[in-house]
Order: C-alpha cells, then structure tokens, then sequence
C-alpha cells in the first residue's frame, strides 16, 4: 500500500525529469542553431557590406574621375577657342586698333564667347592693359594670366569669385617670341555642375574652396543648410570614403582636389544619401535574415521531435538510477529499444557495480593506513566514541606511541625504508597486544592503543615499551629505536573523545620533554601546559602593566671587601598566579622573541635606578642579562647608546652578562655584537662559565672583561674537593686571559676565604644578600657603606 501512494510522486519526478532532459536538448539545439546563424548573418553581413563599400568606393572614384576629366575636356574647349583666335588676323586687327574700335572687339569677342561656351572673356595688351572684357571680368588687370595658359584645369578668382579660365598669347607671327597681347575664356564654377555633369554620376557633386582654415561652398546642389553643416564636419581630401552624420541624414562622401588658386584648394565631393549607397545591401540583408529565421524555425522543430524521441526511452532508465541514488540494488536492466538506450542501460548497470566497489575502497581509505595498514585517526576516534557511548561506564585506557627521533632516521635510511619500519612497528604492536585491544596509526610516527579492560595504565605502558627493547632489521640494517608513551585513562582523565586524547597527548609530550620512557597523565601536567599558553600570550601586557620588577644582587671585590655593582633580576608578580619563577618564563620570552621587549625594559629600568643611586651618593655599576636574541637584534646598541645618553651613565657602569651557551648557539654574529658593545665601551661579562661548550679559541676572541663562575661549582665550593679543583682552574684560565672572575652562589663565609685565597675577583651570592627590590637594597646598601 504504501508503495501504490508512493507512485504518483516518483512518476511526476521522473516526468520532470524527462521534460528538463526534453528542455535541455531543445535549449542545446536552439543554442547551436542560433550561433550557427549569428555567425553565418555575421559573416555574410560583413562580406556583404564590405563589398558593397568597395563598389561605392569604386564608383566615387570613378566619377571623381570622370568628372575631373568632363572640367579638363571645358578647359580645354576654352583654350583651343582662345587659340583659334589668337591665329586670326581680323581679331590681331581688332586688337591692334582697339584703342580706336574698341566697342567692335568688344563685340566681337562677345560673339567668339558665346559660340565657344565661354561666358567671361578679357582681351589683355603686353602691358598688362585691359583692352576689351565681359561684364565679370572688369578687375582683371590684377590677375597674372600667364599662369592661364598652362595645359589642365586652371582656375581664377576675381572680386571673390572664382572662374575655369585659359589664357592664350596672342602674336604678331607665330615665331614672335613676345605676345602682343593675351586672350582669356573663362566660365564660372558654379556653370560647371549643370545636368551634363550631373548625369556622369549617381552622387550628389559639389565643388569648395578650402583654405588652411574653413571650407567654402563654391557650388553645390544642396540648400545652403546642408552645405553648412558638411561645412563643420568636412575633412581634406582622401582617398577613402568619409561618414558625416547631418541633423537629418547619415551622408557618405568622397573629397578629391581639382586644383588650387592662391592659398586655396578647390575641392570635388561626391555625397549621399548612406541608405541610397546601400541599397542593395540592406535589401539583400533583410532576405537573409528572413531565411535564416525561417531555418531556425525548422530547426526548432526538429529538435522538439529528436529530443521526444530521446526522453520517451531514457524515462525508464532515470527511474532506476533514481533506485540506485536511494541505496537499492537494481538487478534487472532493459535490454531493448536502440542501441544507444542498450548502451546507457549497460553503463548504467556496470556504474552501479563500480559504485560498490568504491564505496568498499572509499571505506578503506577512509578507515586505514595504507602504510601499516592499521585503522587510522578518523577509525580510531570513531572507535573511541563508540566505546564511550557503548561502554559509558566502563573504565579504559588510550595509550599514544612516538617513535623518537623519526624524521633523522627517515633522513637516513630514506623515506621507502622508513615507511617499511612503520610497517614492522605496526605488526609488532599486533602481535604484542591482546585481541580485545585497538591498534591505530594515527599518522606520521605516532600510533594508539585502546585497552579496552580496566588494568594498570602504567604496567600497560611498561609492556608497550618493551615490546621495542629487540632491533628491527631493514635491508640488512639492525636499527634500535626509541620510542616515547604517555597514557590516560576514561572517565579519570577525561570523558570526550577529544578530552581524553589531549590527556594522552600532553602526557605524550611530557615523556619528550623529561626523557622519560612513559607518563602517565596527571593535572599537573595540563595546568603547566595552559599556564605555558597564557604566559606567552600575557608576557608583553604584563611589561606595561607594571608586572615585571628588577630586584638587585650586590657583587662584592673580594680584596677591598667593597660592593662595585648589582646584578639586575627580573621577578613577575602576576595578578592571578602570583610569583612567576623567572626560568618558567625567560625560556617562553625567548621563544617568541618577547625577550627583545623584556631586555629593553631591563636595560632602561637599570639605567633609570643607577641615575637614582647616583643622585643621593650611590655609584655603583648595573650587571644586566641579555639573551642570544638580543645579541641578534642589530638596535641593541643603538638602545644602549640612547640610555647611556639619557641618564648621563657612563659606559663602565653598565655591565652586560651574556650566558656561554648564548655565544655558542651562533658564534659570528654574537661576537661581532659583543664587538660593537665593547668599542661603546660597555663591560661584557659571560654568565653560568663552565656550565656550556665554549672552546679557548673562541674565549679568545670574545670582546669580554669578565667571567661568571656558575654557582653548580660554588655553592658546596667549602667542603667539596672536585668543585674546589674546578673553580681553581676557571679563575687560572681568566688570570691567563687576562679577566677578571665572578663566584655565584656563595653561602658562607668558608668560600669567601677560600674564592679570595683562590685569587677570584667578586663573590655574589646569599652570603651578603638575597635579591632584594630597590627600595630594600637602597637601605641595605647605605647600611653597608663600601664595607661587607
């Protein structure tokens, strides 16, 4: 039943199902047609107009030709006319005697004129006299007619306007080299463009003069608005066709040059109408779209009935892969229909087979070590969930193994070799635990184990770790390996699965950080870590909150029996944990590079206290520890240097203890740091000699006044004969260097004498006084006075 009310809902899925499917072809085939078509009408657009574009440029440049041609051949009318009459002895006749029938040449030239076409005549003597002229030629005298009788297209202007003329000389015979007199034809520009010219092009003819600075309309068969407005937009001459978009009309125009007079040029410009020019073009552009609209339209129908065809079949197949996507096993396929729907049925069966399988490796992946081929972290946690909600009452133990010093013997052995020693620490892990116990890779060299019974953590860990006590042989190489263990235990160490683990884990790094073999974990150890984690993040506030204090320890000259100086130590008072011991929080400073602040904290609260001392009588030197860091930090001289300056200290009064294993963990730069301080002239001493690796070569060359004797060989200096030995030598050896030596840690009275029969410089220890704060060691050093 409940399969009959579940039916409708997955027809109407796989119904739309199909129709997406249905839509999705049609929207592919739409698409492809429509590209098809956009790119065919692009292309044949473009090759289209570009040829339509080229016949017009042709034409213009044809009729520019034609057109130039039909003034030359009216030039040329008009000068074979002159010479015709230049040749004829009744018109020589005429002009000697003009100055007595001058109305008859007049007369007669204007009948030579309108018989030739010409519609402006002058008759010109040798002197440049104007002997006979038409109407429009009265101001002729000015021009140089000369220049009129070159062959071509020659133009005049005369009173602004502007004339085709030509000019013939006029001789007494024809091997005269003087000319008696000029004869000039001449027809206005604007009677150029008459229906002959027009009708030897499809443009619209317009002639302009142009100068350096504006274009002018000689004659045109536009209105005089048109003309204006090309008149804004008219560029010079070229041999390309030109756009000018007019308040009513795109125009497309071609300029080229008839000629030129004085400082102009006359120009030819064959306009129109960019629609007319392109007739044929847009004519032949809609016809295209409409048939590429049409075969869209078809198409679109094709693949409504290629798509139908293809969902009708597949209906049947997207319901079962809806049955696979759900988890259930499909056992039967379709086997009939196309070859194609055959295909995709197969695919479809065999995906469901690889599915499993995958699901099956996924699992493996997702679970094991591919290395060990133990359960990893994500195995592991989820097993340690399922033990605590299983099992919520039921004490056991999480175990973490870290092979010691892994990364070297990877280095060494090489990263396959390493790989294979993981390997046999897994299976010597399985072969040494009980069956009810969980084995884990958690990843890198780090494994796990789930004691599932309620026993002895400790004696769990004893076992583990003997379980490495025999070598493990690898391509012939007998390895020894170490490994570090820290356990914790259910419900007593924590009750989540990541409680517990970081239980395990901190014990873990406790067995590292004690070379101890295993730790069991207790609260003091999480207490140190997160007491770690808040120091570090508070050190800095707590230097400008006033946390920090220097309490001071008088060194006494162990011959004048006078204090000359004070060791400047650090203490931290913290709001909520109180006395903060200075080795649990000068290692984090350094670490985090918090020392720099530290040490100039230092350095200007000593400054500032010596200035204070000295005021009221006290001038006493200040011994100031610095780290390895600072000897890096290239501004501590600067700093130094700028203290000095500000409490006007002198450089011998301010001592800078540095320890042997500071110098040694980078010797050429801390030497050339100690270099620097001590051409300031500042004492440099080495605190806790002795204790580090610092050979005579390097002693040497360290730039120091002073040697601190490290208190390990002082305090038990009066009834121990080896530490009696050791300091002997140390103090020998700064004799021979020519320093002077330091004894921390005296306790008594016994080991002054003995320091001072030794030959050693100063002692400092509790014997003359704890660290005391400025206020205390102020009383106690005016109390004491230059005397113990």
């Amino acid at each position: 039943m409940m399969r009959l009310r579940a039916l409708p809902n997955m027809i109407k899925s796989l119904f739309g199902r199909a129709l997406n499917l249905r839509t999705t072809l049609m929207a592919s085939f739409l698409t492809i047609v429509l590209v098809i078509v956009l790119f065919t009408l692009y292309i044949v657009q473009h090759a289209t107009f570009t040829h339509s574009t080229g016949l017009l440029k042709t034409n213009a440049e044809t009729s520019s030709r034609v057109i130039n041609d039909y003034i030359r051949e009216v030039a040329n009318v008009l000068q074979s006319s002159a010479t015709n009459l230049a040749a004829d002895f009744s018109v020589k006749g005429l002009i000697l005697s003009a100055d007595t029938q001058a109305q008859s040449l007049t007369l007669g030239m204007r009948n030579f004129a309108d018989r030739f076409g010409a519609e402006e005549f002058a008759v010109i003597d040798d002197k440049g006299r104007v002997l006979s002229t038409s109407k429009g030629f009265i101001s002729i005298e000015s021009l140089d007619v000369e220049k009129l009788a070159v062959e071509g297209i020659t133009w005049a202007e005369i009173n602004g306007d502007i004339f085709l003329a030509k000019s013939v000389a006029v001789k007494n015979t024809p091997r005269s080299r003087d000319a008696m007199a000029w004869i000039v034809f001449a027809k206005p520009i604007e009677g150029l463009i008459d229906d002959d010219l027009t009708r030897l092009t499809t443009m619209d003819v317009s002639l302009l003069r142009e100068t350096e600075n504006s274009s002018t309309y000689l004659a045109s068969i536009y209105d005089t608005s048109i003309q204006q407005e090309f008149s804004n937009v008219l560029t010079n001459a070229s041999s390309e066709l030109q756009d000018a978009y007019l308040s009513n009309e795109h125009y497309v125009y071609y300029v080229s040059s008839l000629g030129s007079i004085q400082n102009a040029t006359i120009l030819l410009m064959l306009s129109t109408i960019e629609s007319n020019a392109y007739l044929s073009y847009n004519s032949l552009l809609g016809r295209l779209i409409g048939l590429l609209i049409v075969a869209a339209i078809i198409a679109l129908m094709a693949a409504m009935l290629i798509s139908n065809s293809i969902t009708k079949p597949i209906l049947i197949l997207v319901g079962l892969t809806e049955k696979i996507r759900q988890g259930l096993h499909v056992t039967k396929f379709p086997k009939e229909g196309a070859a194609e729907v055959n295909t995709l049925s197969n695919a479809i069966s065999s995906m469901q087979s690889a599915i499993v399988k995958r699901e099956q490796e996924i699992e493996r992946l997702a679970f094991f070590d591919s290395v060990t081929s133990l359960p990893n972290r994500n195995r592991f946690i989820q097993l340690l969930e399922e033990q605590m909600i299983n099992y919520p009452k039921n004490m056991f133990s999480v175990v973490l193994i870290d092979i010691a010093r892994f990364k070297e013997i990877n280095d060494t052995i090489g990263h396959s070799s390493g790989d294979k020693l993981l390997f046999m620490v897994g299976e010597r892990l399985r072969s040494g635990c009980r069956r009810d116990m969980f084995i884990a890779r958690l990843g890198g060299n780090e494994f796990a184990v789930i004691d599932t019974k309620d026993e002895n953590v400790e004696q769990l860990m004893e076992e583990l770790l003997s379980l490495f006590n025999g070598p493990f042989t690898i391509n012939s190489l007998s390895l020894n390996i170490n490994v570090n263990i820290g356990g914790a235990r259910y419900n007593e160490h924590g009750a989540k699965p990541s409680d517990l683990m970081q239980a395990a884990d901190i014990a873990l790094h406790a067995s590292k950080d004690s070379h101890k073999p295993y730790v069991l974990y207790h609260e003091e150890l999480n207490t140190f870590s997160v007491l770690r984690l808040r120091l570090m993040s508070e050190l800095k506030d707590a230097l400008n909150q006033g946390q920090l204090t220097l309490y001071y320890q008088p060194k006494m000259d162990l011959i004048s029996e006078t204090v000359h100086s004070v060791e400047c130590l650090i203490r931290w008072t913290h709001p909520q944990h109180g006395f903060i011991a200075p080795d649990e929080f000068i290692p984090l400073a350094e670490q985090t590079g918090a020392i720099r602040y530290v040490t100039k904290w230092a350095l200007r609260e000593a400054a500032q206290q010596y200035a204070q001392w000295r005021s009221i009588g006290i001038d006493i030197a200040m011994a100031v520890n610095i780290s390895a860091v600072d000897l890096t930090d290239l501004s501590l001289p600067h700093t130094v240097s700028a203290l000095l300056s500000e409490f006007t200290m002198a450089p011998n009064k301010l001592i800078l203890e540095v320890t042997e294993s500071a110098v040694m963990g980078d010797p050429e730069v801390a030497i050339n740091s100690l270099n620097m301080l001590s051409r300031m002239g500042i004492k440099l001493s080495i605190d806790d000699f002795g204790t580090g690796f610092s050979s005579m070569a390097q002693l040497k060359k360290m730039p120091v006044d002073e040697i601190k004797i490290d208190k390990a060989f002082v305090l038990e200096l009066a009834t121990n004969e080896e530490d009696q030995v050791m300091v002997k030598t140390l103090v020998a050896l700064a004799k021979n260097l020519g320093l002077s030596t330091v004894a921390e840690g005296v306790e008594n009275e016994d080991s002054v004498v003995l320091l001072r029969d030794m030959g050693c410089s100063t002692a400092q220890g509790f014997h003359l006084s704890r660290p005391l704060p400025a206020k205390d060691i102020t009383q106690w050093l005016e109390t004491h006075g230059d005397t113990r």
